[in-house]
C-alpha cells in the first residue's frame, strides 16, 4: 500500500452483532430502572397532587342602601385685608476696599450682613 492511500476501515458482522447487544442490554437496563422507580415511588406514598376544592358559594346578603351624602354648605369669612409692604425696587450697592487684615467674616460683620450673603454677592461657592 502506498502513504498517499486512505485506510479504511471495515466494520462486519460481528461489530455489528455487539452493538445491538449493547443496546439491547442498555434498553433492558432502563426498563428496569424505570419499573424499579414506579415502584418505589409507589411503595413511599406518593400520589399524583390532589385535585383543587371546588368552590363554595357563601352566603348572600341583601343590598345596603347608602348613607345620605352631606354637602358641606359654603363659609364665607371676611378677613381683614393683609398689610401691603412696600418692596424696594432699588438695590443700594456698596463697594468696599480690601485691606491687608480683612476677611471676609469681618467684612460681613460690618455691614451687618452673614458670611453667605457676602459670598452669594461676590459669586464665591
Amino acid at each position: 500500500m502506498s502513504s498517499k492511500q486512505a485506510k479504511s476501515v471495515v466494520i462486519g458482522g460481528r461489530e455489528l452483532t455487539l452493538l445491538a447487544i449493547a443496546l439491547a442490554i442498555l434498553a433492558v437496563a432502563a426498563t428496569i430502572f424505570a419499573i424499579g422507580l414506579s415502584t418505589f415511588n409507589n411503595r413511599q406514598g406518593f400520589a399524583a397532587a390532589p385535585l383543587p376544592p371546588t368552590p363554595t358559594v357563601g352566603p348572600t346578603f341583601p343590598p345596603i342602601d347608602p348613607l345620605p351624602s352631606a354637602t358641606p354648605s359654603p363659609v364665607v369669612a371676611d378677613l381683614p385685608d393683609a398689610p401691603q409692604e412696600e418692596v424696594g425696587t432699588e438695590i443700594e450697592i456698596i463697594q468696599h476696599v480690601v485691606v491687608p487684615g480683612d476677611t471676609l467674616v469681618s467684612i460681613a460683620e460690618e455691614y451687618g450682613a452673614v458670611l453667605q450673603d457676602v459670598l452669594a454677592a461676590n459669586s464665591f461657592t
